[in-house]
């Protein structure tokens, strides 16, 4: 590994990115951030070891001033919540990025997106494969490791799935939580985004990355009711529900 190589995170005020930046400086590695409001950053125990770039994902100048002199970029960006077209602006930001890498000499890109091999996937898992060729359609190799949900405190899927088995011992839940998924945990995720920052040649690839065990969120909400020495949950399935009203 060469410890003098630059690698750019972006999502570092995120709850991948920000893991990734600290174990990354552990490893001795030059790190660089790209965030819209450096404001977001001041409280990481990281902040004033890292360069920090402040810039748009949707800026083709700013991204290329993120990135020059980086060898590895790990793209952790997305939009949910800002709209109905979300995907279409997570589209353009990575078709943006992905021409500003190439422009700047980035020998690779790292991206981390969903899991996504059902026939019928969500309009978020769309646009997490979309992203992921959006980011492909220059020469830059991409390597895109695509995970189910990921398990560890601070997650958002794990912090609701927590909440809902501590608060409700009998609950009424959507038929989503019959739905399988490959669940794995957040210090195996930052093990395989921390090897690839060093590869010793690009990588171009899709490959999913997952726990030992393929499980229902039910599943989960019972596991997790008996690590936390709760009775086992009762849980009925209603045709249409929110989490929300749960």
């Amino acid at each position: 590994m060469n410890n003098s190589r630059r690698i750019l995170v972006t999502g570092a005020s995120g709850y991948v990115g920000g893991r990734l930046v600290r174990a990354l400086l552990n490893e001795g590695l030059t790190v660089r951030v790209s965030v819209r409001d450096e404001k977001k950053i001041s409280g990481q125990i990281w902040a004033n070891e890292v360069e920090v770039s402040v810039g748009n994902a949707t800026n083709f100048e700013e991204m290329k001033s993120a990135l020059d002199g980086v060898h590895t970029a790990f793209y952790l960006l997305h939009s949910i919540g800002v709209g109905a077209d979300f995907d279409e602006l997570e589209a353009k930001m990575a078709r943006n990025f992905a021409k500003a890498a190439e422009a700047s000499g980035v020998k690779q890109i790292v991206y981390l997106g969903g899991i996504a091999n059902d026939q019928r996937q969500s309009k978020h898992l769309a646009s997490r494969a979309r992203t992921g060729v959006e980011l492909s359609s220059t020469s830059v190799p991409v390597l895109e490791l695509r995970a189910g949900i990921v398990i560890g405190s601070g997650s958002a899927s794990f912090e609701m799935l927590r909440h809902l088995t501590h608060r409700l011992p009998i609950m009424t839940t959507p038929k989503w939580v019959s739905n399988r998924t490959h669940p794995i945990a957040v210090r195996d995720v930052l093990w395989y985004l921390g090897n690839a920052a060093k590869l010793e040649n690009p990588v171009s690839g899709i490959f999913d990355i997952g726990g030992p065990e393929i499980l229902s969120y039910a599943d989960m909400m019972q596991k997790f009711a008996k690590c936390s020495g709760l009775r086992r949950r009762w849980i009925i399935k209603v045709p249409v529900l929110t989490p929300k009203l749960s």
